[in-house]
């Protein structure tokens, strides 16, 4: 029996750590995202007020800037109420824009599209995924590399 191999899968280092939190904190936020998207109720808010905020580092001689507006929306027992959200595209005051809130909590809506529910955490799923298999997916490729260059055992008397 060899003792001299030990088996990387067995130690539990901090990347193995990290990501388990990061499975944790991630499951719990596509949970928020399921619950949002398949009990919230969907309406539409009309556009009350827009403005533009600079935010973010120059770059270029330029800052980012982004669109925020104002809405109103109705819920389902019929209290208005007024959210601040980002606006995208040429959003205009009175345009009414599709709005997703959950019946127990209508103080706070979503813009009713994939991106404004989901997008965040799918992007933050795919560099989990990527952080861990990137390093096991290295390493494999060196261990072929190294196979390949590796002489041949034959040696000719």
């Amino acid at each position: 029996m060899r003792t001299d191999v030990i088996r990387s899968e067995s130690k539990l280092d901090a990347r193995n750590v990290i990501l388990w939190l990061g499975a944790m904190v991630l499951g719990g936020w596509l949970a928020w995202c399921a619950i949002f998207q398949f009990l919230g109720v969907s309406t539409e808010a009309e556009v009350i007020h827009t403005y533009e905020e600079h935010r973010g580092w120059w770059r270029k001689g330029r800052r980012d800037s982004y669109t925020y507006g104002d809405v109103r929306y109705v819920d389902t027992e019929g209290r208005a109420h007024t959210k601040k959200l980002q606006l995208s595209g040429e959003t205009s005051v009175g345009r009414k824009i599709p709005v997703r809130y959950l019946p127990y909590q209508p103080d706070d809506c979503r813009r009713d599209s994939f991106w404004s529910i989901w997008g965040l955490s799918v992007l933050v799923t795919a560099v989990l995924v990527v952080s861990y298999r990137l390093p096991r997916l290295s390493k494999r490729w060196r261990v072929r590399r190294a196979m390949r260059r590796k002489p041949s055992d034959q040696t000719s008397t």
